[in-house]
């Protein structure tokens, strides 16, 4: 099942409910035109995640998720990974506590 839409699933950290982490997440994916595979792509990212881990639980290679991460880097303004995951607590994809 490859790039699965995982936002569902995920549990952004305390204080929100349910709705406000899927809304504040839903805005920063439409800000920044993610596909859904970028999305799950920075899901697993966030979690502390290796390419090779990211490609296994996508079932896809290690090539292909090195694209995804080239195309989401470059949509949110970034060159690291550390810094896709502030982008991400900064604009409301990972609550914050």
């Amino acid at each position: 099942m490859p790039c699965a839409k995982t936002t569902e699933n995920f549990q952004g950290g305390g204080g929100t409910t349910p709705e406000d982490t899927h809304d504040k997440t839903d805005a920063f994916v439409k800000q920044y035109q993610l596909t859904v595979c970028e999305v799950d792509v920075l899901t697993l990212l966030i979690t502390g995640k290796t390419n090779a881990q990211i490609a296994s639980s996508l079932s896809l290679s290690k090539k292909c998720i090195e694209h995804h991460l080239h195309n989401l880097y470059a949509k949110l303004g970034v060159k690291w990974r550390a810094n896709a995951i502030i982008c991400a607590m900064r604009d409301g994809f990972i609550a914050k506590d």
